[in-house]
């Protein structure tokens, strides 16, 4: 289980991140959240493992964990933003903003929830 220690947890507070493939050096996936938010990826990649399950059932971000590290590499995480105020909507800008950006950008992103309510309200 990958972990931040809880002085970490303090100093990040609510945040934004990224995962960048170290392959192609691309993003394929931006989140926000707290405490081990980031890091939750990883250990559903490693239950995929562990349950044996089948890829027809894995998201294509897990998919892509594992493709990562089957070939010898780690997934790149990377904080984009921190201590965000959780009484508003600051993260979702953020994160809505690094999904605008990429349209303009080679980035690749998986559509996680919040980028399908942006494109269905077309705020892109």
């Amino acid at each position: 289980q990958r972990t931040f220690d809880i002085l970490q947890k303090e100093k990040l507070g609510k945040y934004v991140y990224a995962l960048r493939d170290p392959r192609d050096g691309k993003i394929f996936y931006v989140g926000q959240g707290i405490n081990d938010r980031v890091f939750e990826h990883f250990n559903e990649a490693d239950n995929c493992i562990n349950s044996s399950m089948p890829f027809k059932q894995m998201s294509s971000k897990i998919i892509r964990i594992l493709d990562i590290w089957n070939n010898n590499e780690d997934v790149e995480w990377i904080i984009l933003a921190h201590n965000i105020p959780t009484d508003n909507n600051v993260a979702d800008l953020i994160e809505s903003a690094i999904f605008a950006g990429s349209r303009f950008s080679s980035f690749i992103f998986i559509p996680n929830s919040f980028s399908s309510i942006i494109e269905k309200n077309k705020i892109i």
